[in-house]
């Protein structure tokens, strides 16, 4: 039961030991694409963003119709350098095989913010927000642009919004008070 293993380990952040029983999995089940996918992630979030990259690309020659590949390549093309544009087109790809991916919808909400395109960065937040009202993330983000936009009433309610989500989250309680 390698699968449940590593799933219990990336819960607790364990990504050495998620690579490994993914690794098994891998070999077990050859053209598994979620387990070299995971592969890719626990590379990823432990700070190995080329060594992602290649996992990715693996998990992409398995199934490229796989939508989280591309979030996640797209993350770790974003950590290696931020001021590069290769994210983009991995993230539209995310949201093409998939328009109900909240997540993606969000980075790239996040990555027009970085490019200081906050029309982009407002539909894309405000598309994430129609498909997962309960998010509170979704919505200190959008609360964040809004500011930038001075549309300071409506910044003020996705903040109200965002905070009565998450009562003990300090960044909603944050813009909730810059609103």
């Amino acid at each position: 039961d390698a699968y449940g293993g590593a799933q219990r380990a990336y819960a607790k952040g364990q990504w050495d030991t998620v690579f490994n029983m993914m690794e098994q999995v891998a070999t077990a089940e050859s053209g598994s694409v979620d387990a070299v996918y995971f592969m890719a992630e626990a590379k990823r979030l432990s700070g190995n963003y080329e060594v992602a990259l290649d996992y990715y690309q693996k998990a992409i020659d398995a199934n490229a119709n796989f939508a989280p590949i591309y979030l996640g390549r797209a993350r770790a093309n974003t950590a290696l350098n931020p001021k590069k544009d290769a994210a983009l087109s991995d993230l539209d790809k995310a949201i093409t095989l998939d328009t109900f991916y909240t997540e993606a919808y969000m980075e790239r909400g996040l990555y027009f913010i970085r490019k200081n395109d906050l029309k982009s960065a407002r539909s894309d937040l405000e598309h994430a927000a129609s498909i997962n009202s309960a998010s509170p993330l979704i919505q200190i983000n959008l609360a964040r642009v809004l500011l930038r936009l001075d549309e300071n009433e409506a910044a003020l309610a996705a903040a109200q919004r965002a905070n009565e989500l998450d009562v003990t989250s300090l960044e909603a309680y944050l813009v909730l008070g810059m609103a």
